[in-house]
């Protein structure tokens, strides 16, 4: 099963090991798919995770536990092809820059 978080890290949290602990201790493999996170900051990830319905419980509740906030992502980005002109007016608004030309 995959699932789509965003985690908001406190700056006590930057150091942490974040993804390698969700691998070893919770056998989640961890995709990056945004950072945001600069020293001394709160940092900002977007993150796929994959694994055993029940593993990706437990290591969402960990992350929880380590101080992050976690969000679920909810659906994702779809574009219908008939539709779109390619006027990069999207691009323009989207809030995190994850669009482009």
């Amino acid at each position: 099963m995959k699932q789509r978080l965003t985690l908001r890290l406190p700056r006590e949290a930057l150091n942490q090991p974040i993804t390698y602990r969700l691998a070893i201790d919770y056998d989640v493999a961890s995709k990056i798919i945004r950072a945001q996170i600069g020293p001394n900051q709160e940092g900002v990830m977007v993150v796929e995770l994959a694994g055993d319905i029940d593993d990706l419980a437990a290591a969402t509740a960990w992350l929880r536990q380590q101080g992050l906030v976690v969000s679920t992502a909810v659906g994702q980005l779809s574009i219908d092809p008939d539709r779109c002109v390619d006027c990069g007016i999207c691009t323009t608004v989207c809030p995190t820059g994850a669009l482009y030309m």
